[in-house]
This record gives C-alpha cells, sequence and structure tokens, in this order.
C-alpha cells in the first residue's frame, strides 16, 4: 500500500510495509506453519527477537524463515555475549539434531591474518579459556534432554587435552606432517593430576 508522504514541504510516494515480530513460543512445525502464514498473509517482513534463555539465537531463524518464504528477515536487536554458543544450540534446535558445532582456538596463520587486517590477536591460552567457555554455555543452553555434537579442531597439546575433555569429534588442523607425527598427534598428551 503505498500513502502520500511530506517532507519539508515536498509530497512524495512511499510503500507502506507490514511486519510481525515472531518468536518461537511453540514447538518447531507449530512456528513453521505460523511463519508461512504470515508470508500468505501479506506481510514484507518477519523480525525474530534476541532472548537467550527463551529463544533460538537470531542468527539462524532469519535463514530458516528464508529457506521457508521469501519474506524480508530480520533481528529485533541483537546484542547477546551468548551469540556463538547460542547460534549452535539453536541451530541444532531448528535443524532437529543434525548440526555438528565446529570450534578451536584457529587454524595456523589465523594470527597473521589478524593483525593484517588490524584485528586484536588473542593470546593462545586466551582462545583455549574462550572455547572451553563457549562449549560450557553451548551445554548449559542445550539442558537436560538435548546435546550439540561438539566439533573441536586442534594441534598443540591444551588443545587436544581440552578436546579430549569436552568435544565430540576432534579433527587435527594438520599441513604436510608424515603419518608417524599424525599418529603421535592423535594420542591424548598426559594431564597432571589437579
Amino acid at each position: 500500500m503505498a500513502r502520500p508522504i511530506r517532507h519539508r514541504g515536498i509530497r512524495s510516494w512511499r510503500d507502506f510495509r507490514f511486519g510481525e515480530v515472531a518468536p518461537l513460543g511453540t514447538d518447531l512445525p507449530t512456528w513453521r506453519d505460523r511463519v508461512r502464514r504470515i508470508a500468505d498473509s501479506g506481510y514484507s517482513t518477519l523480525l525474530v527477537p534476541d532472548f537467550p534463555l527463551t529463544q533460538p539465537a537470531p542468527g539462524p531463524m532469519p535463514a530458516t524463515v528464508a529457506a521457508l518464504t521469501d519474506l524480508r528477515v530480520g533481528t529485533w536487536v541483537y546484542a547477546s555475549p551468548l551469540r556463538p554458543a547460542w547460534e549452535a544450540q539453536s541451530l541444532s534446535l531448528l535443524t532437529e539434531g543434525r548440526f555438528e558445532f565446529g570450534n578451536g582456538t584457529g587454524r595456523p596463520g589465523i594470527e597473521d591474518e589478524l593483525r593484517d587486517k588490524g584485528l586484536p590477536v588473542v593470546p593462545p591460552n586466551e582462545r583455549l579459556a574462550q572455547v572451553r567457555e563457549t562449549v560450557k554455555r553451548l551445554r548449559d543452553l542445550d539442558g537436560p534432554d538435548r546435546r550439540t555434537p561438539v566439533a573441536l579442531a586442534v594441534l598443540g597439546p591444551k588443545a587436544r587435552v581440552l578436546a579430549a575433555e569436552v568435544a565430540d569429534t576432534v579433527t587435527f588442523a594438520l599441513g604436510d606432517q608424515p603419518r608417524r607425527e599424525v599418529a603421535r598427534l592423535a594420542r591424548v598428551p598426559h594431564q597432571p593430576h589437579r
């Protein structure tokens, strides 16, 4: 629907669109049906809210809407510090358990790439702590009835120990290492008792 708009004494026409904020307040099939009804009702936009403890993350939800409809999609505020874990849990929910969360401390050469782009380089021990915290948040968000599989890409001994503790799948960030070196890396290093 178009309507005239007056701005600084100039009359012009501007499209008037309607949208809806559509949180996931039901089971997934019912929400998908609601999304389709919103599209069929002539709305132009569907927004999803940022409520970490009650909603899937706003990143994956618009992608789901876009796959189901031709609606414009967006977020209704998006500022959660839970973002990586929340998005992983959300993708696990929206794919009905078919999502595997890949994480790691960074591939070889990432520090140089970050410096070239003027981005901060976080020390390896801080990156390991961030990975551990992200997996912990994911497990908390999953709750007792869901377990999003976690795949960690690792190379160093501390990352391998972390992967042995928290990962479901481990991949090695390798180059041209000989087979013997790969076999050595696959062994979990001894962890001192605490």
